[in-house]
């Protein structure tokens, strides 16, 4: 079985909180709460070896041609998916709102992900996942 962070042993609580991080501070209180990533196991080496070589494949799904990526940390599919949507929406909202700007995503450096299947398209316009239909999350690459 799959390693299951301690936030997604009680999911119901940990999206409450989250649904009222408004401010920097709220998120550090959050973010020590509820994410304890050194307690995390990482993917074996042959995991890891399988999922890189997996990498090469680009899938093609609904006629589209997608990128794989991947994550380090052996958890479920959901937990990861929980883990970075409180990153990448929760946390990356709070930081653009201090700045006072929107942040530009129009240059290449930015693509789309899922989390949950690990696939990721450089196709802005694209909202949901079109394997588990979960919203796609702004990811800027390096």
């Amino acid at each position: 079985m799959t390693f299951q962070p301690k936030f997604m042993l009680d999911l119901d609580n940990f999206k409450k909180e989250r649904s009222g991080v408004k401010t920097e501070e709220d998120w550090y209180a959050f973010d020590k709460k509820w994410f304890d990533e050194d307690s995390w196991p990482l993917l074996s080496g042959t995991k890891l070896s399988d999922r890189s070589a997996a990498q090469i494949d680009r899938p093609i799904i609904d006629g589209e041609t997608w990128d794989k990526t991947l994550f380090l940390y052996d958890i479920s599919n959901e937990a990861r998916y929980e883990y970075f949507y409180s990153i990448l929406v929760v946390r990356n909202g709070i930081l653009e709102s201090l700045t006072g700007q929107t942040v530009d995503r129009s240059d290449k450096s930015w693509s789309k992900r899922c989390p949950f299947d690990e696939i990721e398209t450089f196709d802005l316009n694209k909202e949901l996942c079109p394997l588990c239909k979960r919203r796609l999350l702004y990811w800027q690459g390096e």
